[in-house]
């Protein structure tokens, strides 16, 4: 029987030698790969509060595409709480942490968004893609979130909100860290950074990176196409689009 629907296929590798990384990919979390509903804006205000005993009017404060160090800089400024930041973003961190270590797993409204776990499968399998993260997530509650939906295992490495205020500081990171467990001496043929924001595309942009844009998060995507993605997408729902758009070649058809 004569299938006629198109299937990706990945390259041959040689028996004799390491497979050649050629493609870099660098994921977002939130509204990239999953929604969490208001657990986890809940458990960094309550964190919040218990760090620095007030929560200041958040109206004006900025979330997407920031880092929970950028967040948490903008909310000690608005609170006009003073002390040590370095001392008080760690009592902060370790107890927004524990929050959503004890309260994520009984939610009910984090999911993973359209497409993301069969993309993220076949990506994981083939050995010439790296994938790493570059999330404004503090490290442990980025893979708190990935752990619950099974994914944590798919990520080595990453750039973490917790450790730059500045989402493009974030990216360099992961870029860095990435190409150095692979093996790169500079960046491959397909360097993606995959986001859901303005500033996922301004850090892709800043290390020399093209930007999958996906209007899955909060963002609609006519301004994500304003802001210069390379390609916006809705999401990651076609799995054969996402995979032409990295590299991937495509089996016409298939007998069978």
């Amino acid at each position: 029987m004569k299938i006629t629907n198109q299937k990706h296929t990945k390259q041959p590798t040689s028996i004799t030698s390491s497979p050649v990384v050629k493609r870099l990919l660098i994921f977002d979390i939130d509204g990239t790969l999953l929604l969490n509903g208001r657990i986890a804006r809940d458990n960094f205000f309550a964190a919040f509060r218990e760090t620095c005993r007030e929560l200041p009017d958040t109206s004006s404060i900025h979330f997407m595409g920031m880092t929970d160090r950028g967040i948490f800089r903008q909310l000690l400024d608005a609170s006009n709480h003073h002390g040590d930041f370095e001392e008080m973003f760690c009592s902060f961190s370790h107890s927004f942490t524990e929050k959503m270590r004890q309260t994520y797993q009984h939610a009910k409204e984090p999911h993973l968004l359209p497409g993301v776990r069969e993309l993220l499968e076949f990506l994981h399998e083939d050995e010439e893609t790296f994938l790493a993260l570059g999330t404004g997530n503090i490290r442990e509650s980025a893979y708190l979130k990935l752990k619950h939906f099974g994914i944590d295992h798919i990520f080595p490495v990453g750039g973490f909100g917790g450790d730059y205020e500045n989402r493009n500081d974030a990216i360099l990171s992961a870029a860095t860290q990435a190409m150095g467990q692979s093996g790169l001496h500079q960046p491959p043929q397909h360097f993606w950074i995959i986001g859901d924001t303005q500033n996922d595309i301004i850090a892709g942009h800043s290390v020399g990176a093209k930007v999958l844009a996906v209007a899955s998060g909060f963002v609609p995507l006519e301004e994500l196409i304003e802001a210069g993605g390379d390609i916006v997408l809705p999401d990651l729902s076609d799995l054969d689009r996402v995979l032409e758009i990295f590299g991937f070649e495509k089996k016409a058809s298939v007998e069978r």
